[in-house]
């Protein structure tokens, strides 16, 4: 396919399209991110279909505006293609991205194209504050004293990976549906967000992209706190009388779940749960089983190793 026709996919008046596009607002409460999907790296067309590819570019993204108690409004978008292509995965790509920006409400504003040695998908998107905060969640306001949160369930997108790849144990059939289907198309947790940055006592807050353990680590650091964890509280997914090992759910990335610090225990209508504490510290996560500290086994996804 050629430059302008791949546009004229996403934006109908391609050729009347300028280099720049207005932003709707460029108030102080507008919050902007970026992330990229790259084939081989976050993806495997033969694992994803571009239906599912589509979805995760815009959840990633989202949840990251979620995570600072924010509204996704617009973006832009960037595609790196191979010179010889498949065209279906072009076409479907663009029609389940428009129509999940329609579900969203987000403005596609433009972007770019270009060659690549493999398949690119940049998303860059916009969002504001939502209407009851008057400033973004940061990863660096935690607290020592405060206890540290975690919504819903760990474990699935790993196992789903596994799944793929051929690594995993034997688990129950509903399981297995729902490990890949978090695996291709992780959810924002959008209403959960919301919820949660209405409430006073909320410091701090990360999305789980990389897994529990990396961003747990990012969270200390951004804080200059030490995190303690205690593993037997981690939720794990789970079916029947099968748990996602803790080992595996901990280092479970795109999980999109949200981690959070407060000073006070959060009303919350949806599955929430006291994982530790933050204490005076050095930017540590500290491990804990059953009050004894212990060496966290495996790693979480780490952008310079060795990829999928």
């Amino acid at each position: 396919m050629k430059e302008n026709e791949i546009i004229a996919l996403f934006q109908k008046q391609a050729g009347q399209l300028d280099d720049c596009a207005l932003l709707p607002s460029s108030a102080s409460d507008t919050l902007v991110t970026t992330d990229t999907l790259v084939e081989g790296t976050h993806f495997r067309p033969d694992w994803s279909s571009a239906e599912d590819i589509a979805l995760k570019l815009i959840h990633v993204n989202i949840s990251d505006l979620v995570a600072s108690g924010a509204t996704a409004g617009s973006c832009l978008l960037s595609i790196g293609l191979p010179r010889e292509h498949d065209e279906d995965f072009v076409r479907d790509f663009a029609k389940a991205f428009l129509v999940e920006c329609r579900s969203q409400g987000l403005s596609l504003l433009g972007g770019d194209t270009f060659r690549a040695p493999a398949i690119i998908l940049g998303l860059t998107m916009w969002g504001s504050l939502h209407a009851d905060r008057n400033q973004p969640l940061l990863r660096s306001g935690g607290k020592a004293g405060d206890t540290l949160y975690l919504t819903g369930k760990v474990g699935l997108a790993a196992l789903g990976f596994a799944i793929l790849n051929g690594t995993a144990p034997t688990v129950p059939e509903a399981l297995a549906r729902s490990a890949l289907e978090k695996h291709r198309r992780p959810i924002a947790r959008i209403g959960w967000g919301r919820e949660i940055s209405r409430h006073a006592s909320v410091s701090a807050m990360i999305d789980l992209s990389d897994g529990l353990a990396s961003d747990a680590g990012r969270l200390a650091l951004a804080s200059g706190l030490d995190l303690e964890i205690s593993l037997e509280r981690v939720p794990c997914a789970g079916v029947d009388e099968y748990t996602v090992p803790v080992e595996m759910a901990v280092h479970s990335g795109e999980e999109l779940e949200l981690l959070f610090l407060a000073s006070e225990s959060p009303d919350l209508y949806f599955p929430c749960t006291a994982i530790g504490r933050a204490e005076s510290g050095t930017g540590r996560v500290l491990w804990k089983r059953d009050g004894r500290s212990v060496q966290l086994a495996g790693s979480s996804f780490e952008h310079f190793g060795d990829g999928l």
